[in-house]
């Protein structure tokens, strides 16, 4: 009864403090003018989107980080927020110079994506279709699009493509390629994608990725190939003792009851 009535009170506590999130999310949309943004999207897109809170986060982690080169996983509206906040930067510093690309595997969507954005407001971004494929990596694999321009990324947002492989959950594995076959350090924002995160907490170690529950966004610090846990024995030894115990009291009381 009583583990109940804390549940409740952490459910509502939990409750609050999204509903203050996207109260300032709100605010902060509002004063960088997005929602005359998002009634053009709404004008000429079908896409259900993301939560004000993504919309905010995406946003101004740009703003804050100034990624040169974007990969986005999965077209939609954040590629409207995402451009908008790349044009601002151009606009305050002449050296800046954006580019992003957006994959989309679904061909209609893709059609409809390329009819619908506003491409000589935004000549920067590239709107690419692909077929999803498989990428593994050591003991990790996950869903991949099968063709992605090579540019020297520096932050992935990854809304897509679906997990699934042969009807089995997996993650995402467009940014470990990006990490992989690049000589700097990328961050990532993973738009409430679990069995991603989970992957890379794995591939890079949980010291450099967590999930943030109130937002539903995992974000991965800036990691190199370097980075990569799989492949040095030493270092996944070290990251595989955060998940032992040495206490052999509860085990051994388990069998003796048994």
């Amino acid at each position: 009864m009583i583990n109940k009535f804390f549940d409740k009170v952490r459910y509502k506590r939990r409750q609050y403090q999204k509903d203050a999130i996207k109260e300032t999310a709100r605010i902060y949309l509002d004063n960088e003018k997005f929602f005359d943004l998002f009634k053009e999207v709404d004008s000429v897109s079908q896409s259900t989107g993301v939560g004000l809170t993504d919309y905010a986060a995406i946003f101004a982690y740009v703003k804050k980080y100034k990624p040169h080169t974007i990969l986005e996983c999965g077209t939609g509206k954040t590629t409207w927020v995402i451009s908008l906040a790349m044009q601002e930067l151009s606009l305050a510093d002449p050296h800046y110079r954006p580019k992003l690309v957006s994959m989309e595997h679904n061909e209609q969507w893709h059609a409809e994506a390329i009819k619908n954005f506003p491409a000589e407001r935004f000549p920067f971004v590239e709107i690419k279709y692909s077929p999803k494929d498989v990428f593994g990596y050591g003991l990790v694999r996950g869903t991949v699009y099968k063709t992605v321009p090579d540019y020297d990324y520096d932050f992935v947002f990854v809304d897509g493509p679906g997990q699934g492989i042969d009807g089995v959950l997996a993650g995402n594995m467009d940014f470990l390629r990006v990490v992989l076959n690049s000589k700097n350090s990328v961050r990532a924002l993973l738009d409430n994608r679990k069995a991603t995160i989970w992957a890379y907490a794995v591939i890079f170690g949980s010291n450099k990725v967590r999930f943030n529950e109130l937002f539903s966004l995992g974000i991965v610090d800036p990691v190199s190939k370097d980075d990569v846990l799989i492949g040095d024995l030493d270092r996944m030894k070290r990251e595989f003792s955060n998940y032992v115990t040495c206490d052999g009291s509860n085990l051994f009381k388990e069998l003796l009851d048994s």
